[in-house]
This record gives structure tokens, sequence and C-alpha cells, in this order.
């Protein structure tokens, strides 16, 4: 998460604002935290309109598990912006990882409308679907990750894994094949997806009960 906030566009109208956002995420890349939150507090007292430091409040209070503190740093981010569909993302993320997945999806979807093609909310959208057993509607998100970018390996793994928790074995062995097709030699989940690949290849192998 430290390298994504290093990626982002970085303000370039107050400079001073800028600086402060930096040396936090240099503070908390040497893992001075409490400095690097520090920097932040700063910058949202002095900036309280800007989504930017709220948004990286919240991602570095994340990042030492103050989940609750770092939501309410992403509210204060919606609020200041709520046509930037990257912090609705964040905050469906971060309420997911506290276990509230129907406000998550709220979010999620909220990111969704204001950009409908971002793989990462679909993805997103289908790992909290994922846990409320809702595999239908899973299966779908993973699918348009695909669609969108179908070199996703991480996604192919999780379209095979739900096509097989509703029972679909041919959708699912599909999904792993590509999967394997895609994913490094190292991949930690390679040796399961094999191993299910040849489990759903030898059930299709298996006489039927009329065949002799």
């Amino acid at each position: 998460m430290l390298e994504w906030l290093k990626r982002r566009q970085a303000p370039t109208d107050s400079p001073e604002f800028a600086a402060l956002l930096s040396d936090a995420v240099s503070l908390a890349e040497r893992h001075e935290h409490e400095a690097a939150l520090e920097c932040c507090a700063r910058a949202t007292k002095r900036w309280p309109e800007r989504p930017e430091g709220w948004l990286q409040r919240g991602v570095l209070l994340a990042e030492v598990g103050r989940l609750e503190e770092a939501v309410r740093c992403l509210e204060h981010a919606t609020a200041a912006a709520p046509e930037q569909p990257d912090l609705w993302l964040h905050h469906g993320h971060l309420l997911d990882r506290l276990g509230r997945c129907d406000a998550a999806l709220v979010s999620i979807d909220r990111c969704l409308r204001l950009d409908p093609d971002l793989a990462d909310a679909h993805r997103l959208r289908g790992e909290v679907l994922w846990h409320l057993k809702r595999l239908g509607a899973a299966a779908l998100a993973f699918e348009r990750v695909v669609q969108l970018v179908p070199d996703d390996v991480e996604a192919w793994y999780e379209l095979g894994r739900t096509h097989g928790m509703e029972g679909d074995s041919v959708k699912s062995r599909a999904a792993f094949e590509r999967f394997l097709a895609l994913a490094p030699a190292d991949h930690p989940q390679r040796e399961d997806a094999e191993r299910v690949v040849r489990l759903l290849a030898a059930r299709e192998e298996e006489p039927g009960p009329h065949e002799s």
C-alpha cells in the first residue's frame, strides 16, 4: 500500500501540503509510523477539505491495524470528494476488513457507478460477495474482472474456486486451467489448482451409471 501511495500523483498546487504527505510516506517506510501519522494529522488539520490527506492518513492507520480510525478518515475523504471512485474503493476495502460486508458493498457499488470498468472494484466486490456466500454474484464479479483484465491470474483462481463451490465443475476446471496457463511456476496456489484440475478431469473420465 505504501508503494501505491508513492505512485499516486501528489498534489502540485500546495508544495507544503505535498511535502507533508511525502514525508509521511518516507517515515512509514522507515517504520516510524507515529511520526508519519503526525504528518498526516497536520495536513488534514490545516487542509481538511483536501481528500488526499484523509486518504493517506486512513491508509497509514490501516497499515498499523487502526481500522476504525481509518474508516473515519475515508469518510472524510469521500465527503470531500464524492466524485473520486478510488476513495469509495478504499472505504469499501476497510469495511470488508472489519467484517462489515453489507456496508462495504454499498461503497464498492458507489465506486462502480463512478467507474464501471474499474477491475479492482469488481475484484473486491467478488471477494465481499464470497464472504457473504453469494456465490453466483461473486462469480459474475470475477468474470467481469477477467473480461477487463484477461491475464489477471488471481481473478482466474478466484473464479475457479467460486464455480467449484457452486458445483459447476466444467466452468471451475476451465478457470483453473486458465489460471495455470498464466501463473508462474512458484505461485502459492498453483499446486492446489493442479490438484483440483486432476480431480475434475478424473471425474469426467468416470463411466456414467448406465455405462459398462
